[in-house]
């Protein structure tokens, strides 16, 4: 029973962190080169957010928008459980830019 509660209370204690404005400044994406963006194991999850106007592109190192995975103006992303830290990299297509927004729960 004790378990569930302290399940429930961070269910509820994560939705009330979500809504807080992102931290941080903004990520500027753009066509000319990629942004890197660390994600390491001190944080229990980061959520990033794509303020637009375009759509940004994310994945490993040389992505594109023809290899990397669309997250569309408006979209979020979050990872959680984080184990290892590990580097997305972010492009937008030719002649686009974006604004990258991030909350991290710690």
């Amino acid at each position: 029973m004790g378990l569930e509660r302290r399940s429930t209370e961070t269910v509820l204690n994560m939705a009330r962190i979500s809504l807080a404005a992102p931290q941080g400044p903004a990520i500027a994406v753009d066509d000319s080169a990629e942004k890197s963006f660390i994600i390491d194991i001190l944080n229990h999850a980061v959520e990033l957010f794509n303020a637009g106007p375009d759509t940004v592109y994310y994945g490993g190192d040389g992505v594109t928008a023809s290899n990397g995975i669309p997250l569309f103006e408006g979209d979020k992303k979050i990872f959680t459980n984080v184990e290892n830290t590990f580097i997305l990299k972010f492009r937008c297509a030719t002649g686009k830019t974006a604004s990258l927004r991030e909350v991290q729960y710690r």
